[in-house]
């Protein structure tokens, strides 16, 4: 007997708690996926993606098709009067045209395309009207692929940036964005721009600033 405590009621005790260890089965294992197995996307809501992406200070809107959506970004730059016409992405300019929604023939329009794409000075109200390949709804971010339809330019030189969304594009999260882009099967683009609001800055006594390294206002219009 050591300190009071019987060898026997020790090794009884150990015992005991040997057969209680024993006796429980352990977890069955989580099976894992197969790396060639393909993995289901995730789609969100507009409201939950739209929520978020106001809240990164960008503003929403909704249409029911293209051709709304660019009604409504021309009445956009009419109500906040921004300069016209705007710089649209090639891949929408043949809506634009045949909507007419504005004269895409004048003078004045090429002068200031020329004056828009040539000079390092961004003239105040610019306005740039591009597509998003998806939105992520977890984060409130726009997904964009350059292309030629979809210069990369477009997303960080204009004053004012209108990014026009599907809703059937909508994604939970990053990883889900991936999927959809692989799923796709586009030749891989030379840029992927995560757009999660206007561009802003603090480097100047730790005071928000927008439009410093970008587009001072960001629109999306969610479409369908």
């Amino acid at each position: 007997m050591t300190n009071g405590v019987s060898p026997v009621n020790s090794n009884q005790a150990r015992s005991d708690i040997l057969r209680k260890l024993a006796g429980r089965r352990s977890p069955e294992p989580t099976p894992s996926p197969s790396p060639n197995e393909p993995v289901a996307i995730q789609f969100s809501s507009a409201d939950e993606f739209s929520a978020n992406i106001a809240n990164n200070g960008a503003l929403v809107t909704f249409a029911s098709a293209p051709k709304k959506a660019l009604q409504a970004a021309k009445q956009l730059c009419m109500d906040n009067e921004w300069r016209q016409p705007p710089v649209v992405c090639p891949a929408l300019q043949t809506l634009c045209r045949k909507l007419r929604l504005w004269d895409w023939e004048s003078e004045r329009e090429r002068e200031w395309e020329w004056e828009w794409e040539s000079s390092d000075a961004r003239p105040t109200g610019t306005v740039a009207i591009t597509q998003a390949f998806c939105g992520i709804a977890d984060t409130g971010t726009v997904l964009c692929l350059s292309s030629p339809g979809n210069p990369t330019s477009l997303n960080f030189l204009p004053e004012h940036h209108i990014v026009l969304l599907e809703k059937k594009q909508i994604v939970a999260g990053k990883q889900d964005a991936w999927r959809l882009l692989r799923n796709a099967a586009l030749d891989t683009p030379r840029a992927i721009n995560l757009i999660s609001g206007p561009s802003r800055t603090a480097d100047i006594e730790q005071t928000i600033q927008l439009g410093a390294h970008g587009p001072r206002s960001l629109t999306v219009i969610i479409v369908g």
